[in-house]
């Protein structure tokens, strides 16, 4: 597992490393060669949307089906007000899905929607943040070989960081921003439907049930609105 993680945590700066020098160029198009690159972005406020879609891993940490780790995609979406450059609010939605081929289990869950909170460190062509999200989830297994689902629901929780680096300004009409997030997402189930030969029961999750947890490497296309 910690390896899994390092390797995630190493892609991500990796692929950082890669995307400066063209958020470098694209920085001296929008502000000049002239353009101190690490000065606050004091207007950086609005309505701020976000589009994400990467890798998903699944960590064997608990007691459901994922007994070793396991790699997926997934797909997200936040849309959120910055009422303050360093600040902003709003919900995101989130789904991603594993496949294990060799005990022909399959699993995914959605994250609908997360009240998820962020804190900014704004640069005149870059952000860097972190955030929590809070919200209700549930978590599909599906295991072939026996023709059976379960269905978990819950409250599910979130914490990432992430850089964005803006490519693109329109004026007073905002700015369009491509970069990368990273997230490690928790899981705490309530209820449980099982389902079998078309036969479903639905029970309370034990207490000292642990769930699996969930790491995401996203790329993301960001874009922040300003109010006029």
């Amino acid at each position: 597992m910690k390896r899994s993680i390092a390797a995630t945590v190493f892609t991500s700066c990796a692929l950082a490393a890669l995307l400066a020098p063209a958020a470098a160029s694209a920085q001296t198009m929008m502000f000049g060669s002239g353009a101190a690159p690490f000065d606050f972005a004091m207007n950086r406020t609005g309505i701020d949307t976000e589009l994400r879609f990467g890798l998903d891993v699944c960590v064997p940490t608990g007691d459901n089906e994922c007994k070793s780790i396991h790699t997926g995609g997934g797909l997200g979406f936040y849309a959120g007000y910055r009422f303050l450059p360093f600040v902003a609010a709003g919900l995101s939605l989130q789904y991603y899905e594993i496949g294990d081929g060799e005990s022909d289990i399959s699993t995914s869950t959605k994250q609908m929607p997360f009240l998820e909170v962020r804190g900014y460190l704004p640069f005149s062509f870059l952000d860097f943040y972190v955030r929590l999200g809070l919200g209700y989830q549930t978590r599909d297994i599906t295991v072939d070989k026996t023709d059976s689902d379960s269905t978990a629901y819950g409250i599910g929780s979130k914490v990432g960081l992430g850089a964005t680096f803006f490519i693109m300004s329109f004026d007073k009409w905002g700015e369009l921003g491509a970069g990368l997030d990273l997230d490690y997402a928790i899981e705490t189930p309530q209820k449980a439907e099982a389902c079998q030969d078309g036969k479903c029961k639905t029970d309370d999750v034990p207490g000292d049930f642990q769930s699996d947890d969930w790491i995401m490497l996203n790329m993301h296309v960001s874009y922040v609105l300003p109010i006029i």
